[in-house]
């Protein structure tokens, strides 16, 4: 945005123009459970992909900067419905064995999209209307999203709760085996039965304000992942790192960029890690291993930050990028779309990725001023959330790998985690095993 835009914007005018896309994004992530609940998960892609087409096509064409808030509000939309509907479709869809990989892939193409964002930034770097073509390009990926949609299924475990039961075994049947087809329609059709023997003030958004005790447990476990992942200190890194790099010896803008590239590199390799094992080593051995990392690296930076150490905040800030995306960044998604009730999961799900976009947008609006106050003490604050962290994976987040959506619901994550995890499946599923033992 420091390209004119017909004389200009002025620096106010450009932080609205980028920060409201973080702030509209939050709503369009709230909007998304109830939507995706009414209308379908495939037509909630719909209209996430309508929004960016519609986002990208209007910024780049943009004669002022009130065509341009206008274009730049519409694909915050698009952001948030796009952030939830991707993990929530693909965990609903995805095979139990293969989940936690497929889920990850949400993460991946968001990593990959901003590679290809530095990459196309330095393409670009002496075009002409740069600024235009930058914000255009995502007109490209919206088409792709709405082409797909010709063959993109709809989520079975939607159809089934719609009574369309015929076609969710179509479904199934693409990607499951005969047996897991079967064992797959009786669990969701048992998870059905229990959300109609609920209260209604049990479902739907009533839940957030009166949880049960048996939805309470996984409803801190899956908020309270989301919105931990972006107060430890990765959102700020981003911030940091051009002043990282500079310090480093960057200070030329074609070398800062190849070497901003090279840190999203970093971020990206970082999620081969849990494509690979979320499935086969579990969540939490992923996700504690992550969170050690992270606190490694925010000391890291932050010693970098007291020292004047620019050699050392280069090591920190790639670690922090890796360790990231090899933990809390993916499993975030993961854990979030399988720790929840099937019939709360849209509902409950948008409301994370909304808190974790407040977050996003609180450390967005403070890092700068404490940034520059201290660097040093930032991270070191960062770094004590790290920690926090652990703690709380350690004794609220279960072991979900290898069993399908409705047996978490019906019968609680597998115990053969720590006590806590054993503690956590005996509080907050009770009620539904006694409702399946009740009904044998």
């Amino acid at each position: 945005y420091q390209r004119r835009v017909h004389g200009g914007l002025s620096s106010v005018e450009e932080g609205v123009a980028v920060g409201v896309l973080n702030i509209i994004s939050i709503f369009g992530a709230l909007s998304v459970g109830q939507l995706a609940d009414r209308v379908g998960r495939k037509w909630t892609i719909f209209v996430g992909g309508i929004a960016f087409l519609i986002g990208a096509a209007g910024s780049a064409a943009a004669i002022d900067f009130w065509t341009l808030l206008v274009a730049r509000i519409i694909t915050g939309y698009g952001v948030g419905v796009a952030i939830v509907i991707s993990p929530l479709y693909t965990c609903e869809v995805a095979p139990t064995r293969y989940r936690g990989l497929l889920t990850s892939f949400s993460e991946f193409f968001i990593d990959v999209g901003i590679m290809l964002g530095y990459i196309v930034n330095l393409l670009l770097d002496d075009i002409p209307n740069q600024w235009r073509w930058m914000l255009g390009i995502g007109i490209i990926p919206a088409i792709a999203i709405l082409v797909s949609l010709l063959v993109l299924p709809e989520s079975p475990r939607w159809l089934m709760s719609k009574g369309r039961d015929v076609e969710a075994e179509e479904v199934l049947r693409k990607t499951y085996s005969n047996a897991e087809v079967i064992e797959t329609l009786y669990h969701i059709r048992e998870a059905l039965v229990l959300t109609e023997q609920r209260d209604p003030k049990e479902a739907g958004i009533w839940a957030l304000f009166h949880p049960s005790k048996d939805i309470l447990p996984p409803m801190i476990a899956g908020l309270g992942i989301a919105t931990l992942q972006q107060l430890t200190g990765n959102e700020g890194c981003v911030y940091y790192s051009p002043e990282i790099l500079k310090k480093a010896g960057f200070d030329q803008k074609t070398p800062r960029l190849r070497a901003t590239i090279g840190v999203g590199a970093c971020k990206t390799l970082g999620l081969l890690v849990p494509m690979g094992l979320a499935d086969r080593v579990g969540r939490r051995p992923l996700l504690i291993g992550g969170q050690l990392g992270m606190t490694i690296s925010t000391v890291l930076l932050s010693i970098s930050g007291f020292a004047h150490l620019p050699t050392l905040g280069v090591i920190g800030l790639c670690a922090n990028m890796f360790t990231f995306s090899a933990g809390i960044g993916p499993l975030t998604h993961i854990v979030g779309t399988e720790v929840y009730p099937s019939h709360l999961r849209g509902i409950l799900y948008s409301t994370g990725i909304a808190l974790n976009r407040l977050g996003s947008g609180l450390v967005a609006i403070s890092f700068p001023a404490l940034s520059s106050a201290s660097p040093g003490g930032i991270f070191a604050f960062f770094a004590s959330v790290c920690l926090v962290s652990i703690v709380f994976i350690y004794f609220m987040i279960p072991e979900m790998s290898g069993q399908s959506l409705e047996e978490i619901s019906l019968q609680g994550p597998r115990p053969d985690g720590p006590a806590k995890t054993r503690s956590f499946r005996q509080t907050s599923f009770h009620g539904s095993r006694s409702f399946i033992q009740n009904r044998a």
